[in-house]
This record gives C-alpha cells, sequence and structure tokens, in this order.
C-alpha cells in the first residue's frame, strides 16, 4: 500500500522511497551458504594471523568505545534529533557531516587540502543552501494532506 507517484509533483524536491511491502521479498538476505563458505575460508585463509598490532586490554576497550559511541550513540543520537527537528531539517543538518569530518581532519589531524578537496567542500556547502532555499507555492511549505 503506497501513494501514487503523482502525489510527487506537488513538491520541488522529492524522494521516493519503495513502500514496506517491496522490502518484505528480501527477508531471506542472511543465506546460509554465504555464512558457511566464509567460515570455511577463514578457516583456510586464518585471517587474524595477518593482523598485525597489539591486542591488548586497552587496545579492545578502545575499540569497543569507537564501536559504541562511533556507531551506536551517534545513530540514535541522529534518530533523537531527527524526531525532534522533522525530517527535512535533519536531512539538510546530515549533509553538514561530510564538511564537519573534513573540518576536523584538518585541525585535528593536520591533514592538508588537495585542490579536488576544495571542490567538492564547496559543492556540498552549495548543496545545503540550495536545498535550504524556499521554493515553489507558499516558499518552501509543503501542501497540505488531502
Amino acid at each position: 500500500m503506497s501513494d501514487p507517484l503523482d502525489v510527487l509533483e506537488r513538491y520541488a524536491y522529492s524522494i521516493a522511497l519503495p513502500p514496506p511491502s517491496l522490502y518484505a521479498q528480501f527477508n531471506n538476505l542472511d543465506d546460509p551458504d554465504m555464512v558457511l563458505a566464509g567460515l570455511f575460508l577463514s578457516l583456510l585463509r586464518r585471517p587474524w594471523s595477518h593482523a598485525e598490532g597489539v591486542f591488548d586490554p586497552a587496545a579492545w576497550c578502545a575499540f569497543f568505545t569507537i564501536v559504541l559511541v562511533g556507531s551506536v550513540l551517534c545513530f540514535g543520537l541522529y534518530f533523537l534529533g531527527v524526531g525532534r527537528i522533522g525530517p527535512a531539517r535533519g536531512s539538510i543538518l546530515g549533509a553538514t557531516e561530510p564538511l564537519t569530518s573534513t573540518v576536523l581532519s584538518v585541525f585535528w589531524l593536520h591533514v592538508a587540502f588537495l585542490p579536488m578537496d576544495y571542490v567538492g567542500f564547496a559543492l556540498i556547502v552549495s548543496t545545503i543552501f540550495l536545498l535550504a532555499l524556499p521554493h515553489g507555492k507558499g516558499h518552501g511549505e509543503e501542501p497540505a494532506a488531502t
């Protein structure tokens, strides 16, 4: 059950998502053959024997901190924020993530910018401003539901 595609014409910018019924046909992505083949090949190749570095308790703590803070916490806070400010504003703010990571890498890690980096930086900033511009009748307001 989904809306007809002509509903999208009422919006200046649209993203069409497939209906949930389409996702239902992909429930069996966890193919046991792939898992078994991966386990078998890992026994042959032994990827853990090629790992370099020290895996002491401090390293494992750092690893789990990166996983929990960098993934789980950030993902949860992102959805909490989107729930508070709405999906449109959340998407625009989410588009600033590459800028934030680039600026932090320059100042914190002392990474040098290349000319292509400046071009990408300018394109991201211009896209954010274009998305924030008022458009159509009512200057950015979504049409009322019918």
